[in-house]
């Protein structure tokens, strides 16, 4: 991780500063958002749309999705699981989820 700051001006003269500034809003870019941010990062991540939903999940549903907290999440896993022939890894889908 690099030790400089990057500044970044806003149209109205306030500044922001991160240490990792992530462009885009796909499943790679909030990956490595989230990574960075898990290492300690002050993380800033710029998107034309929402979290998640940009980059190659907008025209092929790749397949991410969004999960309310609570008991739900364990039985919404266990559905898509199914849907994987088991070849999905539930520890990883309950940790997509969170």
């Amino acid at each position: 991780m690099s030790s400089t700051r990057k500044d970044r001006f806003l149209p109205d003269g306030q500044t922001l500063s991160c240490d990792v500034l992530v462009v885009g809003g796909g499943p790679a870019a909030a990956w490595a958002a989230l990574s960075a941010a898990g290492d300690g990062a002050t993380v800033i991540l710029a998107d034309k749309g929402y979290l998640g939903t940009s980059g190659a999940t907008a025209p092929s549903n790749t397949g991410t999705w969004c999960v309310p907290p609570g008991e739900g999440r364990a039985s919404a896993v266990e559905a898509r699981w199914k849907r994987t022939a088991g070849l999905a890894d539930k520890p990883w889908m309950l940790r997509c989820v969170d």
